[in-house]
């Protein structure tokens, strides 16, 4: 199910990807240490396509942003770290317009 593009950022990934461990470990941390949790934004696994979507909510967007980084901060693997950074740079494009690079 896609959400409106609008009030979502819409992620889709294969279960198991790297993609999904790095959303899956994002959105399964719950409340953190900022006292923020994911409450507005939707998470579903399509079985038969074996797909896990995350639907992020716009107003959330700042807790998806500082994980992400936060997860880049902790990653040791070059290749999986700049990987996050251009999640990031993807994210920001995509939601405002904004070329971080530029």
């Amino acid at each position: 199910m896609e959400y409106s593009d609008e009030q979502y950022l819409n992620i889709s990934c294969y279960a198991g990807s790297d993609d999904y461990d790095l959303f899956t470990g994002i959105v399964n941390q719950g409340i953190d240490g900022h006292l923020e949790a994911f409450t507005k934004s939707k998470f579903e696994y399509q079985k038969e396509r074996n797909r896990q979507h995350y639907h992020f909510h716009k107003n959330e967007m700042s807790i998806l942003l500082r994980r992400l980084c936060e997860a880049q901060d902790k990653e040791s693997n070059m290749e999986k770290g700049m990987k996050i950074e251009n999640w990031i740079s993807d994210i920001v494009l995509e939601m405002y317009g904004v070329d971080i690079y530029e």
